[in-house]
This record gives structure tokens, sequence and C-alpha cells, in this order.
């Protein structure tokens, strides 16, 4: 893939997804102000939805300079999408509104049929030391270097003096080992363990 196509796709599948989960607790965070005694009953599809939204923003910040034109272009065909979809509802046209789910579960089968589930993946944790800059960078390049793609992470940032941790989640249990033992010979220290 060129590098104009990857951004873009990347803009796509990545970026822009990782920006509505910041919108959707920024809303969220307003509706609690108002309303102290619902918002912390938080639903799980809610948690699942917003889990990016607790990422790095250091790391996000970077990538949205970095992609700015793509994810630009990617938020305006999304702001037409959201503009059908109020059409839609505030018309009542139950029609449309059942075909746009009927449409999106079918996409989201066909696409784990392609892939395969990432909740069946395997937790790749990797132990990188403190004060160290550019580490996060580091692992996932080189982890991305043996073909191992990444379907999400955390950093849990260390307390002074500590090791900080950085959890990649791969899909399958043979990519972690692959990957765990690749960042071994790159002298971190990798574990592996189940989603």
């Amino acid at each position: 893939m060129d590098p104009e196509s990857h951004d873009r796709a990347m803009a796509t599948v990545s970026h822009v997804p990782t920006c509505f989960p910041c919108l959707l607790m920024e809303l969220a965070s307003r509706e609690q102000e108002a309303d102290q005694e619902h918002l912390p009953d938080s639903r799980r599809g809610f948690r699942d939805m917003t889990r990016i939204a607790a990422s790095s923003p250091d790391m996000w910040l970077d990538i949205a300079r970095e992609n700015r034109a793509f994810i630009v272009e990617r938020l305006k065909e999304y702001g037409q999408s959201v503009a059908w979809l109020l059409a839609v509802l505030e018309d009542g046209d139950d029609e449309a509104l059942r075909t746009m789910f009927v449409d999106a579960a079918a996409a989201r089968e066909e696409l784990n049929g392609q892939i395969g589930d990432p909740v069946r993946g395997a937790l790749q944790r990797v132990a990188a030391g403190p004060g160290r800059a550019g580490v996060i960078s580091r692992i996932t390049t080189a982890v991305g270097s043996i073909g191992i793609n990444i379907e999400g992470h955390k950093h849990h940032a260390p307390a002074r003096g500590e090791t900080g941790i950085l959890a990649l989640k791969v899909l399958g249990e043979q990519s972690a080992a692959e990957a765990s033992a690749h960042l071994r010979t790159l002298g971190y220290r990798a574990t592996t363990g189940k989603v």
C-alpha cells in the first residue's frame, strides 16, 4: 500500500473513530454535570465505545497533526452521514433507519469473517523503563516491522522511578508469542496473556 492510501485508510478506520469517543465523553461529562445520579451507571456498550478515549493524549495529538488532511476529509464525509441520519430520525423514516442497522450489522459480520474476532486475540504486555523518549513508538514500530498488526493498546504510566507498562493487543496467540520474542531480542521485558 502506498503511503497516501495508507494514511487515508488509517484516517477512516483508526484516527477519525478515535475522535468520536472523545466527543462522546465530552457530551457525557456535560450530562453528568446536569444529572449526577445516572451517568455513573454506564452500560457496557458505552464503556466499550469510549475505551479509546483513555488513550495517550500526546500520542493522538501527534497522529492528528501528522494525518490532519485525511482526518478532515473523512470527518466531512462522516458529517454528511450524521446529517443524513438526523434527517431520517426527524422525518420518522423507520424503514431507512432499519436498513442502516441491517446494512451495518451485515458489514460488521463480513469484517469478522475476513479478520477474525479480535476478542479472541491475545494481550501482549511489554514492560518499558521510564525516561526513554519515544519508547512507545519504537515498540509499536518493532512489532509492525515483523508484520504483526496491533488491534489496540494502553500505556500504564509509571510512578517516579518505576517501570511503565505498554499493553498491546494483537490477534492470536501465535502473533503475541512472535511479538514477545522479537521484543525480547531488542532488550524489552515482554510477557503474553489472554484478553
